[in-house]
């Protein structure tokens, strides 16, 4: 399995939920940037931030290791990256202001 680096900015296009494991804390949700989309995985505090202030519509830097996976239905590989570092920006109507 290769790992590379992917830096994204792209629109949340599917609400990100805090979902529990062993672990701790993750969030799974999708970016969108220009016709591409990506699937979205965040662990720990980065899963709490942007799930309480994030929802679609709304403009994400994120940056982290990517892997590509074949899909299992059908043939199209699917892109995820696992969030190392982001940043909100931009935003729509409406939008939340983050405290620092």
């Amino acid at each position: 399995m290769k790992v590379n680096k992917a830096i994204v900015i792209g629109e949340v296009v599917s609400q990100p939920e805090i979902q529990q494991s062993p672990e701790g804390p993750f969030c799974e949700f999708q970016v969108k940037s220009e016709d591409e989309y990506f699937h979205v995985i965040a662990t720990a505090k980065r899963a709490e931030i942007i799930c309480k202030y994030y929802r679609p519509a709304l403009q994400l830097y994120i940056e982290g290791p990517m892997t590509t996976k074949q899909g299992a239905i059908d043939l199209a590989r699917e892109t995820l990256i696992h969030v190392q570092e982001f940043q909100f920006i931009g935003g729509a109507k409406g939008s939340v202001n983050v405290p620092h």
